[in-house]
């Protein structure tokens, strides 16, 4: 988000150690949205979860669609990640492997395991 410079910074820092072509895509800022919002659906959420979405999720819902958007827009593989991401030593050649072993994919979650209960669908030996 633009008024946090201090995540975008350690972001950059963290992506610089790649060799990755990079840019960031501002967030949605929640706090500044004026209702009505239409892509939001109060009634909906709140049958859906039990109850409504606070300007802050309803910001970070916007900006993971705005990501979206800029992925279909630019019609080639795209790595979206949140602020506060770390990427593990074996990144690059972990993308690399997922370009070239999956080329057909449309999605792709890379995510840290740790406390989740998950279901591993497919393992590459050489990670």
């Amino acid at each position: 988000m633009l008024r946090s410079p201090d995540r975008r910074q350690r972001a950059a820092e963290e992506l610089a150690k790649t060799n990755i072509e990079w840019e960031f895509l501002d967030a949605v800022d929640g706090k500044l949205l004026t209702p009505p919002i239409p892509e939001y659906l109060p009634e909906k959420v709140k049958n859906l979860l039990g109850f409504e979405l606070m300007p802050g999720e309803i910001g970070a819902f916007l900006s993971h669609k705005k990501a979206w958007q800029a992925c279909v827009d630019q019609n080639k593989p795209t790595l979206i990640f949140e602020d506060d991401f770390i990427l593990f030593p074996q990144f690059e050649k972990t993308i690399d492997y997922l370009l070239n072993e999956y080329p057909d994919w449309n999605l792709v979650r890379l995510q840290a395991l740790e406390g989740s209960t998950y279901k591993v669908i497919h393992e590459a030996d050489e990670f």
